[in-house]
């Protein structure tokens, strides 16, 4: 039986942590050397043929964070945090964040975030190899979706675990969220120390271990000493990524921005044609039965000036259609390896805004030093951004802001 066979067309969960991909029902993980060789082995390794992903997304250098913030949406919300974490206003930066949850007289939440330019890029180049990416989840969201409500304060630690690193997410009974993370040679004992205090303290607490080698269960337990009456429940990785783990479309965790997941520009123009050709058959059969009901001389003529307009905007709407036509036909740029390059930018270059369309791209931003940016440095990330498919202009090395231009070649 294909390890894929019971996944049929719904989404097939899969986890990247640090440096590798882990699957439903498969056991042996799919480790690549660098993030830019994730998308290629990932599809080289894949052997369903449905090929719609839920990732679950944690690399070494992703982040969550507390923040007290306003019980607000995600504008308000990145106008209210962008001081204290400016990369709520980052273009090139994923972010996103946990429920936001009362706290005395404040509010709070989890802050879920990048630290450098990488999911995106991730994105594309799982599109270019076949892959639909539905929806894109922090492995903590991931975790907390997995068990039952076991109580009414919602109060457990969620772990998973492997040889090399740790994930910890806990609601505690006072209804206080955290996150802790670690890697290493040590990461049991680490982990080891963070249970041991939290069962001091809470010795029933129910704990779910969600780990990569069953082994590790034991070489936990030998760290930790039976304190109460602990729930303990266990599911091997590719076991709990079969799972359904439910979560909301609707849920602020999401990594995916708002709009990220888009009809492909082929599919949108030929929506827009069939509105458009649609309202056209419409519109004439109307005007054919207003013309017809119209039986005198005198009320044709008091008609003529409004059917003159609306045969113009007929006109118009045909010539749209035809701009929508001809633009389907046009192949879509790809934008995976400029998204790449604009994640490479030099250090001396601050970028704070990116906008890219299928006929040109901006990006703006600023030196942070003068002199600290190389002419050889300029010029090497301005051949990285432009490629194949672009022409950047200014090429000249600046001097203070920064603001490119590109078009297709």
């Amino acid at each position: 039986m294909s390890l894929f066979s019971s996944l049929k067309s719904e989404a097939a969960t899969v986890l990247l942590w640090g440096d590798r991909w882990w699957l439903p029902r498969h056991q042996l993980p799919v480790p690549f050397a660098e993030p830019a060789q994730a998308a290629a082995l990932l599809a080289a390794a894949w052997p369903g043929r449905t090929k719609r992903l839920r990732i679950v997304y944690h690399p070494d250098d992703f982040a969550t964070v507390p923040a007290t913030c306003p019980n607000a949406g995600r504008t308000v919300l990145s106008l209210a945090l962008a001081e204290e974490f400016p990369v709520v206003t980052h273009p090139g930066l994923v972010w996103s964040h946990e429920p936001i949850l009362a706290a005395g007289e404040s509010f709070n939440t989890l802050l879920h975030h990048e630290t450098r330019p990488a999911l995106f890029g991730l994105v594309h180049q799982l599109q270019e190899h076949g892959f639909t990416v539905d929806s894109v989840w922090p492995l903590p969201t991931w975790l907390n979706a997995l068990p039952p409500d076991l109580s009414d304060s919602g109060a457990m630690t969620l772990v998973a675990v492997s040889a090399e690193r740790f994930c910890l997410y806990r609601h505690s009974p006072e209804g206080v969220r955290s996150v802790q993370t670690g890697q290493g040679a040590d990461v049991l004992d680490q982990l080891a120390g963070i249970l041991q205090a939290t069962f001091a303290k809470h010795p029933d607490e129910f704990v779910l271990y969600v780990t990569t080698d069953d082994s590790l269960i034991d070489a936990l337990n030998q760290r930790l000493p039976l304190i109460g009456d602990r729930v303990v429940g266990h599911f091997s990785v590719w076991e709990a990524l079969a799972k359904p783990a439910p979560i909301s479309g609707r849920h602020p965790a999401q990594l995916l921005p708002p709009g990220a997941v888009l009809l492909p520009a082929r599919a949108l123009a030929a929506a827009c044609a069939l509105v458009l050709a649609a309202g056209l058959a419409l519109g004439g059969e109307y005007l054919h039965r207003e013309i017809t009901a119209r039986r005198t001389g005198a009320e044709l003529a008091r008609e003529v000036p409004a059917l003159r307009a609306e045969i113009a905007r007929r006109q118009q709407a045909q010539a749209e259609l035809a701009a929508l036509r001809a633009e389907a036909g046009r192949p879509a740029p790809v934008f995976g390896p400029w998204l790449r390059a604009v994640g490479q930018v030099p250090g001396a270059v601050t970028l704070t805004a990116l906008r890219a369309t299928r006929g040109e791209f901006t990006v703006t931003g600023g030196v942070t030093a003068a002199g600290a940016l190389t002419e050889a440095a300029w010029r090497d990330w301005l051949g990285r951004l432009g490629g194949e498919t672009w022409r950047v202009e200014p090429a000249g090395l600046p001097a203070g802001t920064v603001r490119l231009t590109g078009r297709p070649r």
